[in-house]
């Protein structure tokens, strides 16, 4: 991170294992060092499908979420956990929307309607129809 907090690099676990099984001595290791250039990090505005492209192309499990990609202040951490988890209730939303608009295509065709709840066939409700 720059004096401001912007993102400049990041270091993987895995940088960490080779810079380790290096020959350097691990006393010259520092951050700036074993960090490499992040490439485009994700916003808080971005989908599930550039979050997913994202972590497709990046050499990590996880990417780094900054506030707007100007000022790239960090405000997290987007993994691949985080992306099935996000996807798996995404479509849990889009089954429930197409259960409630099933329903409602039911109702229709059952005659029922919203303004008059009463005509819901032969004799199955208040107002006596």
């Amino acid at each position: 991170m720059d004096e401001q907090g912007g993102l400049t690099g990041e270091i993987s676990i895995e940088d960490i294992r080779r810079a380790l099984l290096s020959d350097k001595p691990t006393e010259s290791f520092v951050a700036r060092t074993l960090a490499r250039r992040v490439g485009e990090p994700l916003t808080p505005e971005d989908d599930l499908a550039r979050a997913a492209k994202l972590l497709a192309a990046h050499d990590s499990d996880q990417i780094t979420v900054v506030r707007d990609r100007l000022g790239r202040e960090v405000i997290g951490l987007f993994g691949r956990r985080d992306l099935i988890v996000a996807y798996g209730k995404h479509l849990h939303n889009l089954h429930g929307e197409a259960e409630r608009e099933a329903e409602a295509e039911r109702r229709v065709r059952r005659g029922w309607s919203p303004r008059r709840p009463w005509r819901r066939g032969r004799g199955g409700g208040a107002g006596g129809e």
